[in-house]
């Protein structure tokens, strides 16, 4: 409970609010496309922190069945495994037939 300046006793309930001068919708949205402007300048500025853009420029091994893109430091067990359980007909050789193995020498 609290006194104003008219001695009447308001409930917490009641009281007026005051607001800070130049707070308004219109400033506030003003100052919002501010931030976000800057935040896209400076996403342009450097490299882009984005993991799948750089996951992208790696993904050179391709199944020849489904399309499916995978890394190029895959190995032959996890390649195996895909054509294993995706496409249990068609075997390793008809999935992958462009791959070397590099621990195989």
């Amino acid at each position: 409970v609290s006194t104003q300046s008219t001695g009447v006793h308001l409930h917490k309930k009641y009281q007026v609010r005051q607001y800070n001068m130049g707070r308004t919708n219109a400033n506030k949205a003003q100052q919002k496309r501010l931030r976000n402007q800057k935040k896209q300048e400076k996403g342009k500025k450097g490299k882009g922190n984005s993991v799948l853009k750089q996951n992208e420029k790696v993904m050179t091994i391709q199944c020849t069945v489904c399309k499916q893109t995978f890394m190029q430091n895959s190995n032959r067990k996890s390649l195996a495994d895909h054509s294993d359980n995706k496409h249990p007909k068609s075997g390793f050789d008809v999935c992958f037939p462009d791959f070397e193995d590099p621990d195989e020498e």
